[in-house]
């Protein structure tokens, strides 16, 4: 998969990591995490497990600008790999961006997330 480029796209480059914010690492961040996992038997070899997976992108700023910039640069991203993610991976959903702004604490962050649905498989070694 090629390289992104954060800087020449919005102007800036947010810590991305696996998990939750940081509170020690200045905005912006984005975060990738794990929703949930559905995993079944395919019907034409048990050994073949399908894997429904449904990953959390949330991006965080204090600046409401810059969380606009991630937002709408994480959608071309998704929407550019979406049709082919170049692994053995295949998007089945992507939602709607929700805003989940923590205004009452200072200083503000603005949270947006997008949750995307990937399948894969697997064999099983048993």
């Amino acid at each position: 998969m090629e390289q992104h480029s954060w800087d020449s796209a919005v102007g800036f480059v947010p810590i991305i990591s696996v998990g939750w914010f940081d509170a020690k690492l200045s905005p912006p961040q984005i975060t990738i995490g794990h929703v949930s996992t559905t995993v079944r038997n395919t019907m034409v070899d048990s050994k073949v497990r399908r894997f429904d997976a449904i990953l959390a992108v949330d991006v965080w700023s204090d600046v409401e600008e810059e969380r606009w910039k991630m937002v709408t640069e994480v959608d071309t991203v998704v929407q550019k790999f979406r049709s082919n993610p170049g692994t053995d991976l295949s998007y089945q959903i992507v939602s709607g961006w929700r805003d989940l702004d923590e205004v009452n604490v200072t200083p503000k962050i603005y949270r947006s997330r997008v949750e995307v649905g990937l399948t894969y498989y697997r064999t099983s070694q048993s």
